[in-house]
């Protein structure tokens, strides 16, 4: 996958959500009921296309899928929409860069997602370009079930970094001759595994995942050395850019000089 400053993400199998047919007599907008998960059946192609998305990762694991269940929320979809369009007049609709990723939950964390989206926490709401990273943050329920959200995602203005926003939503980074803000945070810019946002809206939880799987503890130990090993990158990229700003800053006070 390559992503573009200056494009969408040419290689993704993103469906775009305006196309989406919705159940208007199971989701009544501004109704007490935020939500539905319509159980798609197997023989349904949304089904296949988001199982072959999910198993071309966790085959090898053992993976059992038990169901899929599509999400429809109009309200939570509405205020995807407006991000979309406000990061569409802001960087133009050719730079939305918009994405599937997985999410891995635990059970109790389901309801919420479907209800708000996956909310940033810490330093940001982390989604997966492959379900086996989402896995290892998986628990299973008292049926020895496992859930993973696959979401719609706008990375829009990305930038390669660690996620440490100086304000909330608003990590600075340098394009150009010029100190700008960034919408996503990504591990690297070619075929990148990890992806990072800020806003709440920027993601849409599409599908609820339900499977059978063992437990991936090797697989996590092997994760978490990657993301540290990456935080580490991060920081030291930081810092790089850090040295060039502020040389960039005192040769122009010379010139002026």
């Amino acid at each position: 996958m390559v992503l573009q400053r200056t494009g969408d993400v040419t290689s993704s199998s993103c469906r775009c959500l305006d196309s989406w047919q919705w159940s208007p007599d199971l989701v009544v907008p501004g109704s007490t009921q935020p939500y539905v998960r319509v159980s798609l059946q197997p023989t349904a192609s949304e089904y296949m296309t988001v199982e072959s998305m999910f198993m071309a990762s966790m085959a090898s694991e053992g993976a059992v899928m038990q169901r899929i269940d599509k999400v429809e929320n109009p309200n939570l979809l509405a205020r995807y929409q407006s991000k979309k369009a406000a990061l569409s007049e802001r960087l133009s609709p050719d730079c939305i860069n918009e994405v599937q990723a997985f999410h891995g939950t635990t059970p109790d964390c389901v309801d919420g997602i479907c209800k708000s989206s996956v909310i940033p926490y810490g330093k940001g709401a982390y989604f997966a370009w492959t379900a086996i990273r989402s896995h290892c943050y998986t628990e299973e329920d008292a049926d020895g079930l496992r859930y993973m959200i696959l979401s719609h995602v706008m990375l829009g203005y990305w930038t390669v970094g660690e996620p440490r926003p100086l304000k909330p939503g608003l990590p600075v980074i340098l394009r150009g001759n010029h100190l700008t803000h960034g919408d996503s945070a990504i591990d690297q810019a070619h075929n990148p595994h990890v992806f990072v946002t800020w806003d709440q809206y920027q993601s849409y939880p599409s599908y609820v995942i339900v499977y059978r799987a063992p437990d991936c503890i090797h697989r996590q130990l092997s994760v978490q050395q990657e993301v540290m090993q990456a935080m580490k990158k991060w920081d030291k990229e930081a810092k790089k850019r850090a040295r060039h700003s502020r040389r960039r800053k005192e040769t122009a006070s010379c010139v002026v000089m």
